[in-house]
């Protein structure tokens, strides 16, 4: 029989720092796309795998070999018409942002559609494949994603911003990305959350979060509550209360404003 014990935290907070994700004009699904492809080899390591589930065969997986080895950027244009998805004349991946979003830019599209499309675009500028040959072997290397996703709007007196917690599921494998989206810009705290979850000697393995509630701080500042969960490698359990506090500017993160507490920890 496994006792709980159970102790709180009264000061563990981590701001941010540096290596999180701030896509200047970039909305969610921009900044998933910039995500993807900043960490494309984490997306497609399952299709190296000797049971092959992405079922490619040996040129196929060569062609997406070699769309990893190459270092491309990614450029997204307002305008939608011609080809989604381009090389420009510097060597960049163009997207056109309509591309990455569906119902009339309502919403961003699901996660493995936007891994499609960056990996369309890297196809492109790293193979002879032509449009229709990248978009095929894309959408096979992307057809196993499966994704939930917890969305709380933040509604202040003087800004609106929009809480998201995507959880990933491919396989065996689970990817957490929580990120807070503004007017124009959308910031990427997995990073900032996932180092606030602490271990006895050894690091996080795996961890979840649900989107609880909001409070109203100040005028433009704002306190999501959400509550965690996480393994460690010594295959000890918690699970905590994450509170993240963050201020705003004309309904825009302020990025070194943004602080995770953890709180009434638990071990199992």
């Amino acid at each position: 029989m496994k006792i709980a014990l159970s102790f709180a935290i009264v000061f563990i907070c981590v701001h941010a720092s540096a290596g999180v994700r701030v896509v200047s004009g970039g909305g969610y699904a921009e900044m998933q796309a910039t995500l993807i492809n900043s960490e494309f080899s984490t997306w497609t390591r399952v299709c190296f795998l000797k049971s092959n589930p992405c079922g490619l065969n040996e040129e196929e997986s060569k062609m997406l070999s070699t769309s990893l080895q190459k270092t491309l950027k990614l450029r997204f244009v307002p305008h939608c018409s011609g080809s989604p998805v381009a090389i420009d004349n510097f060597g960049q991946v163009t997207i056109q942002s309509c591309a990455l979003y569906k119902n009339q830019q309502a919403f961003a599209k699901d996660f493995g559609d936007i891994a499609g499309l960056v990996l369309l675009g890297r196809l492109l500028g790293t193979t002879d494949l032509n449009f229709s040959g990248a978009s095929a072997l894309a959408k096979k290397v992307f057809i196993d994603f499966n994704q939930t996703e917890q969305q709380l709007t933040v509604i202040l007196s003087e800004s609106s911003t929009v809480f998201h917690a995507l959880k990933i599921l491919r396989g065996s494998e689970r990817f957490n990305l929580v990120s807070i989206e503004g007017l124009k810009e959308t910031v990427d705290i997995s990073s900032i959350l996932k180092e606030a979850l602490s271990c006895q000697d050894s690091e996080v393995i795996d961890w979840d979060l649900d989107v609880l509630a909001f409070q109203e701080l100040t005028a433009k500042k704002a306190l999501v509550e959400t509550q965690v969960s996480w393994k460690c490698q010594d295959q000890s359990t918690f699970s905590a209360k994450a509170e993240l506090s963050y201020s705003t500017l004309m309904s825009e993160i302020i990025f070194n404003s943004i602080n995770v507490q953890i709180v009434q920890k638990v071990a199992f």
